[in-house]
């Protein structure tokens, strides 16, 4: 606290509300688990997302989203170079907004699975700290997560 009155800064009740909630735990309705699936469109991905009791917040990223882009914006593209890069363009500037939230997952997707050094898909990261590989089923990932936590603390 003494180096920011030093710079002239003070401490006062907005700061230290602020203080307290970043340094607060997760609040009773932030679910326990954070699962996160890496998949491609060539594995089915789980409807549920509380499937039996179970209490998770489900993000599915579908790696392959860039190439299927690309396979759509270069479809039956002219053969003449310029007319093909400003009709790709053209498709480009096309994209809905839920395309582009797409194509933005995939990137989000592709930057977490090089962060947790994935090896292969589908995969299933829990809580940033556990992986699985080769299903799609949250539950059934969750609960391999559950009985290592369980091995771990014995």
């Amino acid at each position: 606290m003494s180096s920011l009155r030093r710079k002239g800064i003070r401490r006062g009740p907005i700061a230290g509300l602020l203080a307290i909630l970043v340094s607060s735990p997760p609040s009773a309705a932030e679910p326990p688990y954070q699962v996160e699936l890496f998949t491609t469109s060539a594995h089915q991905t789980p409807m549920h997302h509380d499937a039996a009791g179970q209490d998770f917040q489900l993000t599915v990223y579908y790696l392959d989203g860039l190439a299927q882009l690309n396979a759509t914006l270069s479809h039956q593209l002219p053969p003449s170079p310029a007319k093909a890069k400003a009709t790709a363009a053209a498709r480009l500037g096309a994209l809905t907004q839920s395309q582009q939230a797409q194509l933005q997952t995939t990137a989000m997707g592709l930057l977490a699975a090089r962060r947790y050094g994935l090896q292969r898909y589908p995969a299933i990261v829990i809580n940033g700290e556990a992986v699985t590989y080769g299903f799609t089923d949250p539950v059934k990932a969750i609960d391999r997560y559950k009985a290592w936590r369980a091995r771990e603390r014995s």
